[in-house]
């Protein structure tokens, strides 16, 4: 039963179904000094239907299918895969070759040829210079692209660290050059495989 506002006012009307929850169950509807689940609007049939706290707290949850956990998951391992691929990009066995190119000297500006020839252990030997007069043994220096540069010979040639990074090309790697005992780069450059 409900009911009537209007010329009917007080009137209960008989419904078609049965009142299946208690008044006290339904969330304010009408105006706020009307009883819960009086229904005070003169037309009723423009009026919003109840609401129930069950309704609510139902709508409030939402059911996460088996399928968007799977997109999910998928998303997720495919991330991660694709972020330890480029981590191990230019690493191990795709170091390995013969690389030249060119790096800039900051302090004396000049720029001079680099080559680097690199073996699958992480170790090689480079050369560079204006007319590659310094050579010097390679030997990585822990995980990665990080190079201890030894055994220096040449005039005004010394010993550092020899770091790389990949670029956009997996042929080609930029390189920084620190002396050993400095902090700031000491030349930087750009080196291509060559074999």
């Amino acid at each position: 039963m409900a009911a009537v506002g209007g010329n009917g006012i007080g009137t209960l009307v008989r419904t078609s179904r049965p009142v299946t929850r208690a008044p006290d169950a339904v969330v304010g509807v009408g105006a706020a000094e009307a009883e819960p689940g009086v229904i005070t609007d003169p037309d009723p049939t423009t009026s919003f239907p109840a609401i129930t706290r069950t309704q609510v707290a139902r709508a409030g949850r939402r059911r996460v299918r088996p399928w968007q956990i799977g997109v999910a998951l998928a998303g997720l391992l495919m991330g991660i895969a694709g972020f330890v691929l480029y981590l191990q990009s230019a690493q191990g066995e795709g170091l390995a070759g013969d690389w030249s190119g060119s790096a800039e000297h900051f302090t004396a500006e000049r720029v001079f040829p680099v080559e680097l020839v690199l073996d699958h252990e992480g170790s090689g030997r480079m050369r560079w210079g204006a007319d590659l007069h310094c050579t010097g043994r390679l030997s990585r220096d822990g995980g990665g692209m990080v190079f201890t540069l030894s055994d220096v010979g040449g005039q005004e040639c010394y010993p550092g660290t020899l770091r790389m990074y990949p670029t956009s090309d997996v042929n080609q790697m930029d390189i920084k050059v620190t002396r050993a005992g400095k902090d700031e780069v000491t030349y930087s450059g750009r080196v291509a495989r060559t074999s």
